[in-house]
């Protein structure tokens, strides 16, 4: 009878065990604890992990408790890790996206648990499908005004990016941007952003010096040629939303916020 309730007790011991590793398994593990939100942002059935990877960071370390003296000691690099999602695109390109969890580590290592300034575990994953829409809607920006106007070597010289002026947004701005009805993949677009209220988004065109170095006279002079081209081309298709940045150098270099230059 003795050893009969002595088995129950260990046997109820490891099932509280188990069932608290699997909890603490899916709670950290994004793909898992958030697959509701990334059917809703990818599409049901658009997207698939491809691989994981954990990671040492050099931008916080861990809390290690000294049990002798009683302190905390801030000696080991932090650990993060990063998920590879592959996805198709609404013109049914596939493409490869990382979320990763190094930005919520990082805010939370900065900030205490009071602090408006403090990430939610889902503010930080949000923000982390904010990136890949970036790039998403970055590359279509190339697509249409700058691979349509330059050639191959010309236009690879070019970085398109999504950014926004004022700094970070706050936390709460993570949960409105997930509520916006366009905030999908199959509806993300420039226009989006820039028309929206909840940042000041803009459009940031970029040539690289090293790489129009390498290109030919002719071709150099013909990516310049297109600066002003370019330029109509945004005010034309944004207008009152028009706001960006483009850089080729010093003299061919441009600023609009809200279809007005600066």
């Amino acid at each position: 009878m003795k050893n009969t309730k002595t088995y129950g007790i260990i046997f109820l011991v490891l099932i509280i065990i188990i069932f608290s590793f699997i909890m603490y398994y899916r709670s950290t593990n994004w793909p898992i604890k958030f697959k509701s939100e990334l059917d809703h942002f990818f599409g049901q059935g658009n997207w698939e992990i491809l691989s994981e990877k954990e990671s040492n960071s050099i931008l916080y370390n861990t809390y290690n408790y000294n049990i002798v003296s009683n302190t905390y000691t801030k000696n080991e690099p932090g650990k993060y890790y990063n998920w590879y999602i592959q996805f198709k695109s609404k013109n049914g390109e596939t493409n490869i996206g990382k979320i990763t969890n190094h930005a919520l580590k990082i805010n939370n290592d900065k900030y205490w648990i009071f602090d408006s300034k403090r990430y939610s575990v889902k503010q930080a994953f949000i923000l982390e499908l904010m990136d890949i829409s970036f790039n998403i809607v970055g590359k279509d920006v190339f697509d249409e005004f700058i691979s349509s106007q330059l050639s191959e070597n010309e236009a690879d010289c070019i970085d398109v990016t999504i950014s926004y002026y004022g700094g970070n947004p706050s936390p709460k701005f993570y949960d409105e941007l997930f509520e916006q009805p366009w905030f999908t993949i199959n509806n993300i677009n420039a226009e989006n952003f820039l028309s929206s209220d909840l940042y000041d988004f803009y459009i940031s065109i970029k040539a690289h010096d090293y790489k129009v170095k390498k290109l030919s006279e002719e071709e150099h002079q013909h990516l310049l040629d297109n600066f002003e081209t370019i330029q109509k081309n945004l005010v034309q298709k944004y207008n009152n939303n028009a706001s960006f940045e483009i850089y080729f150098d010093k003299e061919h270099s441009v600023k609009y916020i809200n279809g007005v230059i600066k």
